[in-house]
């Protein structure tokens, strides 16, 4: 009711809803604690009102789960696969709560507890857990509100507009530079001893020093890191595409040795790095000299390895890789002579543009044939057409063009523009143009796609209503302890219903990953 309402106050919802205060107030603590939903306070006479709104982008991120359980076991095994399994299931958990509850933490041995205790670690370092903290309750804008007010009121005189522009711009700073300096909220240090791990170990100044995680914070998951990581695989795995297996471990080094200074996916550009740095992020069991035609003949093997070539050797081999992208007509990886040493960059306008460009046309020739996407294209490249104009071009009929334009125009890949001929602005003295925009085609692909992941998600709740009798006697307590109370024909609706689940589940899966090239690059 609040993703189609907006922000509610309590008894507002109640009413839209049916239900009473305490149920509602159930359903909000559980929307707030798995942080779907946010909270804001606004004066209303003596007194406050407390508005909740859903975090629909919150509640969209949930489609990738399966993803971001995938790329946890990629970076930390099977135990922090299970740290973020069981954070997701909970909202937020306590490190205490999570050995306790979860882990089934007093037995296991000490070698499998210090294996659990780096993976979660690693978890926060990277930010793929976050601290929550009181402030997660509250909407962007209503915490930048807050900020500018406090702010506005160390003035002494009225702001005016420069000197409210200047307040924000001070407020972003500062929180772009308190996310540099990679202070994490829940992680606290202490001085090594000859007990602790050797590899929780971190030198600071002339001490070791071992990070600790707070066991009395909360923590909840990153989703949004997790896309961004997804977000530069995808980017990784398109350079694959175009070059070969060594210019893509080039590009995962790239933007390997500068994740952690990447905030969000809507940034445009990547933070600079130098040669030494994606030298030094390249894995050493890889050898990138196989997938080069080396200029001075040498080939394959022959004094290029990663493990025993010295480091100018691996630094030339880098080199050449990064000039052969950057001639690369995508125009993806970048150097930024403007520091003058030399360091590289990816662009990740141009990446989202090569990537939605593909999917685009592959999805409109799939869904409304090859004579829509040449006319779209057209309309791309061309800009303003009107009819016949865009026929010409298209080799086609002005009637069979008509027909393709007016399909694309009810899906909104295609406007149109009223000319006027004369003051009159009648039908019959006006002209008409076709265009397109990208931001248009983003908009109208993206709502295809949520229009299509809403069809499998009803045909999920079709498929489990046909067979509501089946699925409520293999919950019957009996059946659980002695699955041979089915019968034969039981069994076989259960593993038709499996496979059809898994079906539509791996298509939601797939479509999800052509949202993420549409949104979140």
């Amino acid at each position: 009711m609040r993703a189609r309402k907006g922000r509610l106050p309590l008894r507002a919802i109640a009413a839209y809803t049916q239900l009473k205060l305490p149920r509602v107030r159930e359903g909000l603590v559980v929307l707030i604690q798995h942080n779907l939903a946010t909270w804001a306070e606004a004066p209303d006479g003596r007194g406050l009102v407390v508005f909740y709104e859903l975090s629909i982008r919150a509640v969209l991120y949930r489609l990738r789960l399966g993803d971001v359980l995938q790329v946890a076991r990629d970076l930390f095994d099977q135990e922090g696969q299970s740290i973020v399994q069981h954070v997701l299931l909970w909202g937020n958990l306590t490190p205490t709560a999570l050995q306790q509850d979860c882990l089934d933490w007093p037995k296991l041995s000490a070698k499998r507890r210090s294996t659990y205790m780096r993976a979660l670690q690693g978890l926060i370092r990277r930010r793929y857990l976050t601290a929550v903290q009181h402030v997660d309750t509250m909407t962007a804008d209503d915490r930048a509100m807050v900020l500018d007010a406090e702010a506005q009121q160390k003035l002494n005189v009225l702001p005016s507009a420069a000197e409210l522009a200047r307040v924000r711009r001070q407020r972003l700073e500062r929180s772009e530079a308190e996310y540099q300096e990679g202070a994490l909220v829940g992680m606290k240090r202490k001085i090594a001893d000859d007990g602790d791990d050797e590899a929780l170990k971190v030198r600071v100044g002339s001490f070791d020093m071992v990070e600790e995680v707070d066991l009395t914070m909360a923590f909840r998951v990153n989703l949004e890191r997790f896309t961004l990581y997804l977000r530069n695989r995808r980017v990784v795995e398109f350079v694959h595409e175009r070059t070969n297996r060594s210019g893509a471990l080039v590009v995962q080094s790239l933007l390997g040795a500068c994740e952690d200074k990447m905030r969000a996916t809507h940034e445009e550009l990547s933070p600079p790095v130098g040669l030494v740095q994606i030298t030094q992020q390249l894995p050493k069991d890889q050898h990138i000299a196989q997938d080069i035609d080396l200029a001075a003949g040498n080939g394959g093997d022959s004094g290029y390895d990663l493990n025993n070539g010295s480091s100018t050797t691996t630094q030339d081999l880098v080199r050449q890789f990064l000039d052969v992208l950057r001639a690369d007509t995508a125009g993806i990886v970048f150097r930024d002579d403007l520091r003058g040493s030399g360091q590289f960059r990816v662009s990740f306008v141009r990446a989202r543009q090569q990537l939605f460009d593909r999917l685009l046309y592959a999805y409109l020739n799939n869904r409304f044939g090859t004579l829509s996407c040449r006319v779209l294209r057209i309309l791309h490249d061309k800009g303003r057409l009107d009819d016949r104009q865009l026929a010409k071009l298209a080799l086609l009929p002005v009637k069979d063009l008509r027909r393709h334009v007016h399909e694309l125009l009810a899906h909104r890949f295609v406007q149109l523009q009223e000319i006027p001929k004369t003051a009159e602005r009648t039908p019959s003295t006006c002209f008409y143009l076709f265009f397109a925009s990208p931001a248009a085609s983003t908009d109208a692909c993206l709502a295809l796609h949520y229009q299509e992941i809403g069809n499998l998600y009803a045909r999920i709740t079709h498929e489990r209503k046909a067979r509501t009798r089946l699925i409520a006697k293999t919950q019957r307590e009996d059946v659980r302890l002695d699955p041979s109370l089915l019968s034969s024909s039981d069994r076989k609706g259960l593993d038709r219903l499996e496979k059809i689940m898994d079906l539509l589940e791996v298509c939601i899966l797939r479509l999800d990953r052509q949202v993420l090239v549409i949104r979140d690059i």
